[in-house]
């Protein structure tokens, strides 16, 4: 067996396994004992559940037969064209527009408690008109790739990250801050309280002698990645030291791993149900779940977030200012920005592909997670598209044709997973997990068959079909197996998986995809 059919170190197969386990466990599919070219086929009892919303049936219509893509889109120039209009001249920055702020939100919902991981701060009685419920806030903020800060979310353990005193009245300096805030357009929601790090609960919970990575010269970015940029490695206390006595901008703990190095150390917002991180953390051991620690003027340049993903941040002290650029700004001029700051307490949500940079308007600590839900997976595939076409310049600028695919594919694998964290092979593990998992919800009896609940399940199973679609058109081989496109799946997944269970995987993929789905009755 030559080494491009042998299965590559990557543990997809524990993960592989379980997927399968289930789909015949539920009687979703089954061996194929007619077809010697398919391993699977749709089991000759399953039956996909036909459902039937009551009362909220026009709103699920909206969702189940949206083409969410355009709905991103369209959401998103239509966001930004009511913000050119607003635009105010007269500030120090005439292209930039300070008074323009995004939806401040509030969630409310009775899971929403500690036992769930988050709850929100204050009552029901606290909550006005902008409250919303998980639900709403889906459908107005993810599924339209709209940001927003939202107020009421807190995660319980960070709050012993800090001390919290509050001044009796507000001093003079903060006055003329209140005031200079209020000249920039800037919301200083909590100008009288003041909020200092906890250090002596680092020292003693994260340990003195932790190493943590300090990130120098963070200011330049391009589509979501660095430029080169030094790394020290300093202990916690001596971080702290740097801190106190030697405060620098260009010093900033960042990217720190800090959930994952001490586990649980607070739960997901289950408002962003994440299927990538759990994914990345089974099979590849990494994840994008950071804790960012900067002083006064630490800041991240422009860049959108890896991979296409969502992202949260959550200020558990400090004050950070937020960049988000216009689409047509493709050089950083801030032409046209938005500009919002985010004060202590609250959760920036950040969507799919919105280029930003962020700066610290005080020393700041804040929980960060790159994360991805199910119904949006096109975008991740999206990103390894266009990784793949300049992975494709690069081989033919150093003259590896595009028809060696298959002497190449675990090297064009490789490089695409140490260009943006992910390969082919790894997605669509990744989605043959995601869509076996809705539809065993969906054909399993546990299913609450609650309005919004059930809608969401379809509307995620519509998605990742879709997305399953997709990505088996590139399947493209000619009559001597050769591929006839950049991506060529199968070639991909065998160099990876090994022959065997690369086919098996090809095999699974085309016979759920012929699970269909009538939304007439939504």
């Amino acid at each position: 067996m030559s080494e491009q059919q042998q299965p590559h170190t990557l543990t997809l197969r524990a993960s592989l396994s379980k997927t399968i386990e289930k789909l015949t466990q539920h009687k979703i599919l089954s061996k194929s004992p007619l077809h010697a070219e398919a391993a699977f086929c749709i089991h000759p009892q399953f039956e996909l559940p036909t459902r039937t919303p009551p009362s909220a049936s026009a709103l699920h219509s909206t969702i189940l037969n949206t083409d969410i893509r355009r709905l991103r889109r369209d959401c998103e120039k239509k966001f930004w064209a009511s913000r050119d209009n607003t635009v105010t001249k007269g500030s120090c920055n005439e292209d930039v527009s300070p008074s323009i702020d995004i939806d401040r939100i509030r969630i409310m919902d009775n899971t929403m408690n500690e036992k769930n991981g988050y709850h929100p701060n204050g009552n029901s009685s606290d909550m006005g008109s902008d409250t919303m419920t998980p639900f709403q806030f889906k459908q107005n903020y993810l599924h339209r790739n709209i940001p927003c800060i939202i107020q009421n979310i807190s995660l319980p353990i960070t709050n012993e990250w800090y001390n919290d005193s509050t001044n009796e009245s507000i001093s003079v300096s903060a006055q003329t801050q209140q005031q200079q805030d209020d000249h920039e357009g800037i919301a200083s929601i909590n100008s009288h309280k003041k909020a200092t790090i906890n250090t002596q609960w680092f020292l003693e919970n994260v340990g003195e002698d932790t190493i943590v990575p300090v990130r120098i010269n963070q200011e330049g970015y391009e589509d979501g990645r660095a430029t080169e940029c030094l790394t020290l490695k300093m202990t916690m206390k001596q971080w702290i030291h740097h801190q106190r006595n030697d405060p620098d901008p260009k010093h900033y703990l960042k990217d720190w791993h800090m959930q994952s190095l001490f586990q649980d150390l607070y739960k997901n917002p289950v408002i962003f149900y994440d299927v990538l991180n759990p994914f990345l953390i089974e099979n590849e051991g990494g994840d994008y779940r950071f804790v960012y620690w900067g002083c006064k003027g630490s800041k991240t340049g422009i860049h959108s977030d890896v991979l296409n993903s969502f992202s949260w941040s959550y200020n558990v002290v400090g004050k950070k200012r937020w960049t988000f650029y216009h689409p047509d700004d493709l050089s950083g001029s801030t032409k046209g920005a938005m500009v919002v700051i985010q004060d202590k307490g609250e959760m920036m949500y950040v969507p799919s592909g919105w280029r930003h940079s962020v700066e610290n308007l005080e020393e700041t600590i804040s929980v960060n997670h790159n994360w991805m839900m199910a119904g949006a997976l096109d975008c991740v595939f999206a990103c390894l598209v266009d990784e793949i076409g300049a992975i494709e310049g690069e081989l033919s600028a150093w003259g590896m044709a595009s028809d060696d695919m298959a002497d190449l594919s675990r090297v064009r694998e490789d490089m695409l997973r140490g260009c943006v964290g992910m390969d082919v092979t790894t997605f669509c593990v990744l989605v043959l997990g995601c869509f076996v998992d809705c539809l065993v919800t969906l054909v399993s009896d546990d299913l609450v068959h609650a309005d919004d609940n059930e809608a969401e399940q379809w509307f995620d199973f519509i998605c990742i079909r879709k997305v399953l679609g997709v990505v088996l058109e590139n399947t493209n081989e000619d009559n001597e197996g050769k591929a006839t496109n950049m991506i060529a799946l199968r070639l991909r997944l065998i160099s990876t998986l090994g022959h065997n269970l690369g086919c098996e995987v090809m095999d699974v993929m085309h016979a759920l995809y012929e699970i269909r789905i009538d939304c007439t009755g939504f």
